[in-house]
């Protein structure tokens, strides 16, 4: 989709891994179709403590993110614990919307 002559990737909740997600973009029609902005949850929200091997993992998924030049907007199965962590990391690449906010297209 694109709006306002930004491209724009709406993804759901990413079962199968953001990262997954945006390779498969990426191979399927190229870095030019790269989206400027990225809306969707994560699908890292656990109901247990995070162990160690998560907290890393969790790092390394958002210093991937950082390496696009898109800003993501996340939402609820990425939980808050997790984008709070990813937000330190990500800055004012990262966002978090919830049912009824509106997203502004620049």
């Amino acid at each position: 989709m694109t709006a306002g002559g930004k491209k724009i990737l709406f993804c759901g909740c990413a079962h199968n891994g953001i990262l997954n997600v945006l390779e498969t973009l990426e191979r399927n029609f190229g870095s030019d179709f790269f989206p400027d902005l990225v809306i969707g949850g994560f699908h890292l929200m656990k109901r247990t403590e995070f162990s160690e091997v998560d907290t890393a993992e969790v790092t390394e998924i958002a210093n991937r993110l950082k390496s696009y030049k898109a800003h993501f907007a996340t939402c609820h199965c990425t939980g808050l614990p997790v984008f709070n962590q990813m937000k330190e990391i990500m800055g004012e690449q990262l966002s978090y919307v919830r049912s009824g906010d509106e997203v502004l297209i620049e």
